[in-house]
């Protein structure tokens, strides 16, 4: 089943607005969760008494000693990086994502609230990231969409892995703005550059 994670509609009269979709974010929250029950499954090893389970955190601090503490923040950091998504998921199911381009008022707003007016806009931004690993040595490709405001503030509206459809939104949205082409950039941060050149070196990873 192949589900979108955006849905966009266009008006001539109201302007543009670009629907998250409740339920890949359902689905996605989902995944997360599991990985981190599976995670707390693994160390606790499903106690079924109160005794089990203060086995299973003694079981669990020698294992963190065993591991040294390199493993300790290794996990901590894997941890809450599930919870960022966890979190950022559950909003969005329950509260969906909507942003606006309202021509009528010429504001941008996030689910009814007030973001930004148009004559605060300075450009628009498409950037490529690779995603998760396709399983074949290969990276998917995956593009986002950023409002970049005139006093520096970063907006980001969608990612999806159609460039030809982000880019017509970014189009749709500048010529809405009355703004200059969308701006096609790497996001790539300098952390991520460092890793990935030293990946390629090593010959690991998609690169």
């Amino acid at each position: 089943m192949d589900l979108d994670r955006y849905r966009f509609e266009r008006s001539p009269k109201s302007g543009i607005s670009i629907s998250a979709s409740r339920t890949v974010a359902f689905v996605s929250f989902l995944g997360f969760l599991l990985v981190v029950v599976f995670i707390v499954w693994f160390f606790l090893k499903q106690p079924n008494t109160l005794k089990e389970f203060f086995d299973a955190i003694d079981a669990l601090r020698n294992v963190f000693k065993e591991r040294s503490y390199l493993f300790i923040f290794i996990t901590s950091v894997a941890l809450l990086f599930f919870l960022f998504k966890l979190v950022r998921n559950l909003r969005i199911f329950l509260q969906g994502q909507v942003f606006s381009f309202d021509k009528l008022s010429d504001t941008i707003e996030e689910n009814g609230k007030y973001v930004a007016h148009f004559d605060a806009v300075k450009s628009i931004y498409v950037y490529e990231y690779s995603g998760k690993s396709s399983g074949i040595g290969a990276a998917n490709v995956n593009y986002g969409l950023i409002v970049l405001l005139k006093h520096g503030r970063k907006i980001p509206i969608c990612k999806i892995n159609d460039k030809e459809k982000v880019l017509l939104l970014a189009q749709d949205i500048t010529d809405l703005l009355n703004l200059p082409e969308p701006i096609e950039k790497d996001q790539s941060s300098d952390v991520e550059k460092f890793a990935q050149k030293w990946l390629k070196r090593l010959g690991m990873g998609p690169y």
